[in-house]
């Protein structure tokens, strides 16, 4: 894979040079080793049921694509699918290695989307669809869009929208020099009470992103349009089906807080 995509293959090479000599220097100490191992195997052993044998299925398979920002090949082209993942230990070791979206190139995108889905308009499950879309100030950190992103895609694969999961399509992070967009992709543009439940989900979730308090002001509301609106020219010129605004949200949860807080210093 090459550095374009989403993991640097320098990075992999370079740590499959430390396995390898990590591994000649366990083979000249295999007797000390196995001594120790014969003296404390039942201290060290690893139980049957720990966390550390464990698997953590995924309900649904999902999909991770890298669309390259060279505009001389056709789009199709440029749409890369990196990995396919079904356990979320997995997920969470490959985002770890992966490189974020604020050092991607101008014009990249990541999709990750249900297994099977493809991130395109004109896919069956997306046709009637619509996206609760994002967007950050150009001025932003990038330290906010990683987190923001991460924090989605964990919530995705971890099912936290809940009864609203087989609405959710995918999700897209556009990184562009006017200002990047992190967006949920639903099945049913029409359904206006579960795409606005999904907003303000949406928008719940990235206020629990690291830093989110000091780089709220790069941002203001979440709002949902069709894919067929989006994919007309000044799309975001018209008024959108739905606007969830972030301060609304945030103001609930402050509220919420304080409650709790007054109650707990009541008893």
């Amino acid at each position: 894979m090459s550095c374009e995509t989403a993991i640097d293959s320098n990075e992999i090479d370079q740590q499959k040079t430390l396995d390898r000599s990590s591994g000649s220097k366990i083979n000249e100490d295999d007797n000390l080793n196995s001594e120790l191992n014969q003296e404390d195997e039942e201290e060290f052993e690893v139980p049957e049921d720990s966390v550390l044998r464990r698997k953590f299925p995924m309900k649904n398979k999902w999909d991770l694509y890298y669309l390259k920002d060279d505009k001389d090949m056709a789009w199709l082209e440029r749409l890369m699918k990196v990995y396919t993942f079904d356990d979320l230990g997995e997920f969470i070791a490959f985002l770890n290695e992966a490189k974020p979206p604020s050092v991607l190139k101008n014009g990249s995108d990541y999709n990750l989307f249900k297994h099977g889905i493809k991130p395109l308009w004109e896919e069956s499950d997306n046709v009637e669809g619509g996206r609760a879309v994002l967007t950050l100030d150009k001025s932003a950190n990038c330290e906010i869009l990683d987190n923001m992103w991460k924090e989605l895609m964990l919530a995705l694969t971890s099912e936290h929208f809940a009864e609203y999961n087989n609405s959710i399509c995918g999700a897209v992070c556009n990184i562009r020099s006017k200002g990047s967009k992190i967006s949920i992709w639903t099945r049913n543009a029409s359904d206006e009470a579960t795409n606005k439940a999904i907003a303000k989900q949406m928008v719940e979730t990235i206020l629990n992103a690291p830093g989110i308090d000091k780089y709220r002001k790069y941002f203001e509301s979440v709002r949902f349009e069709e894919h067929k609106q989006a994919s007309q020219k000044n799309s975001s010129s018209l008024p959108p089906k739905i606007l969830v605004y972030v301060k609304e949200i945030a103001n609930v949860w402050k509220e919420k807080e304080e409650q709790q807080a007054a109650s707990r210093t009541n008893h």
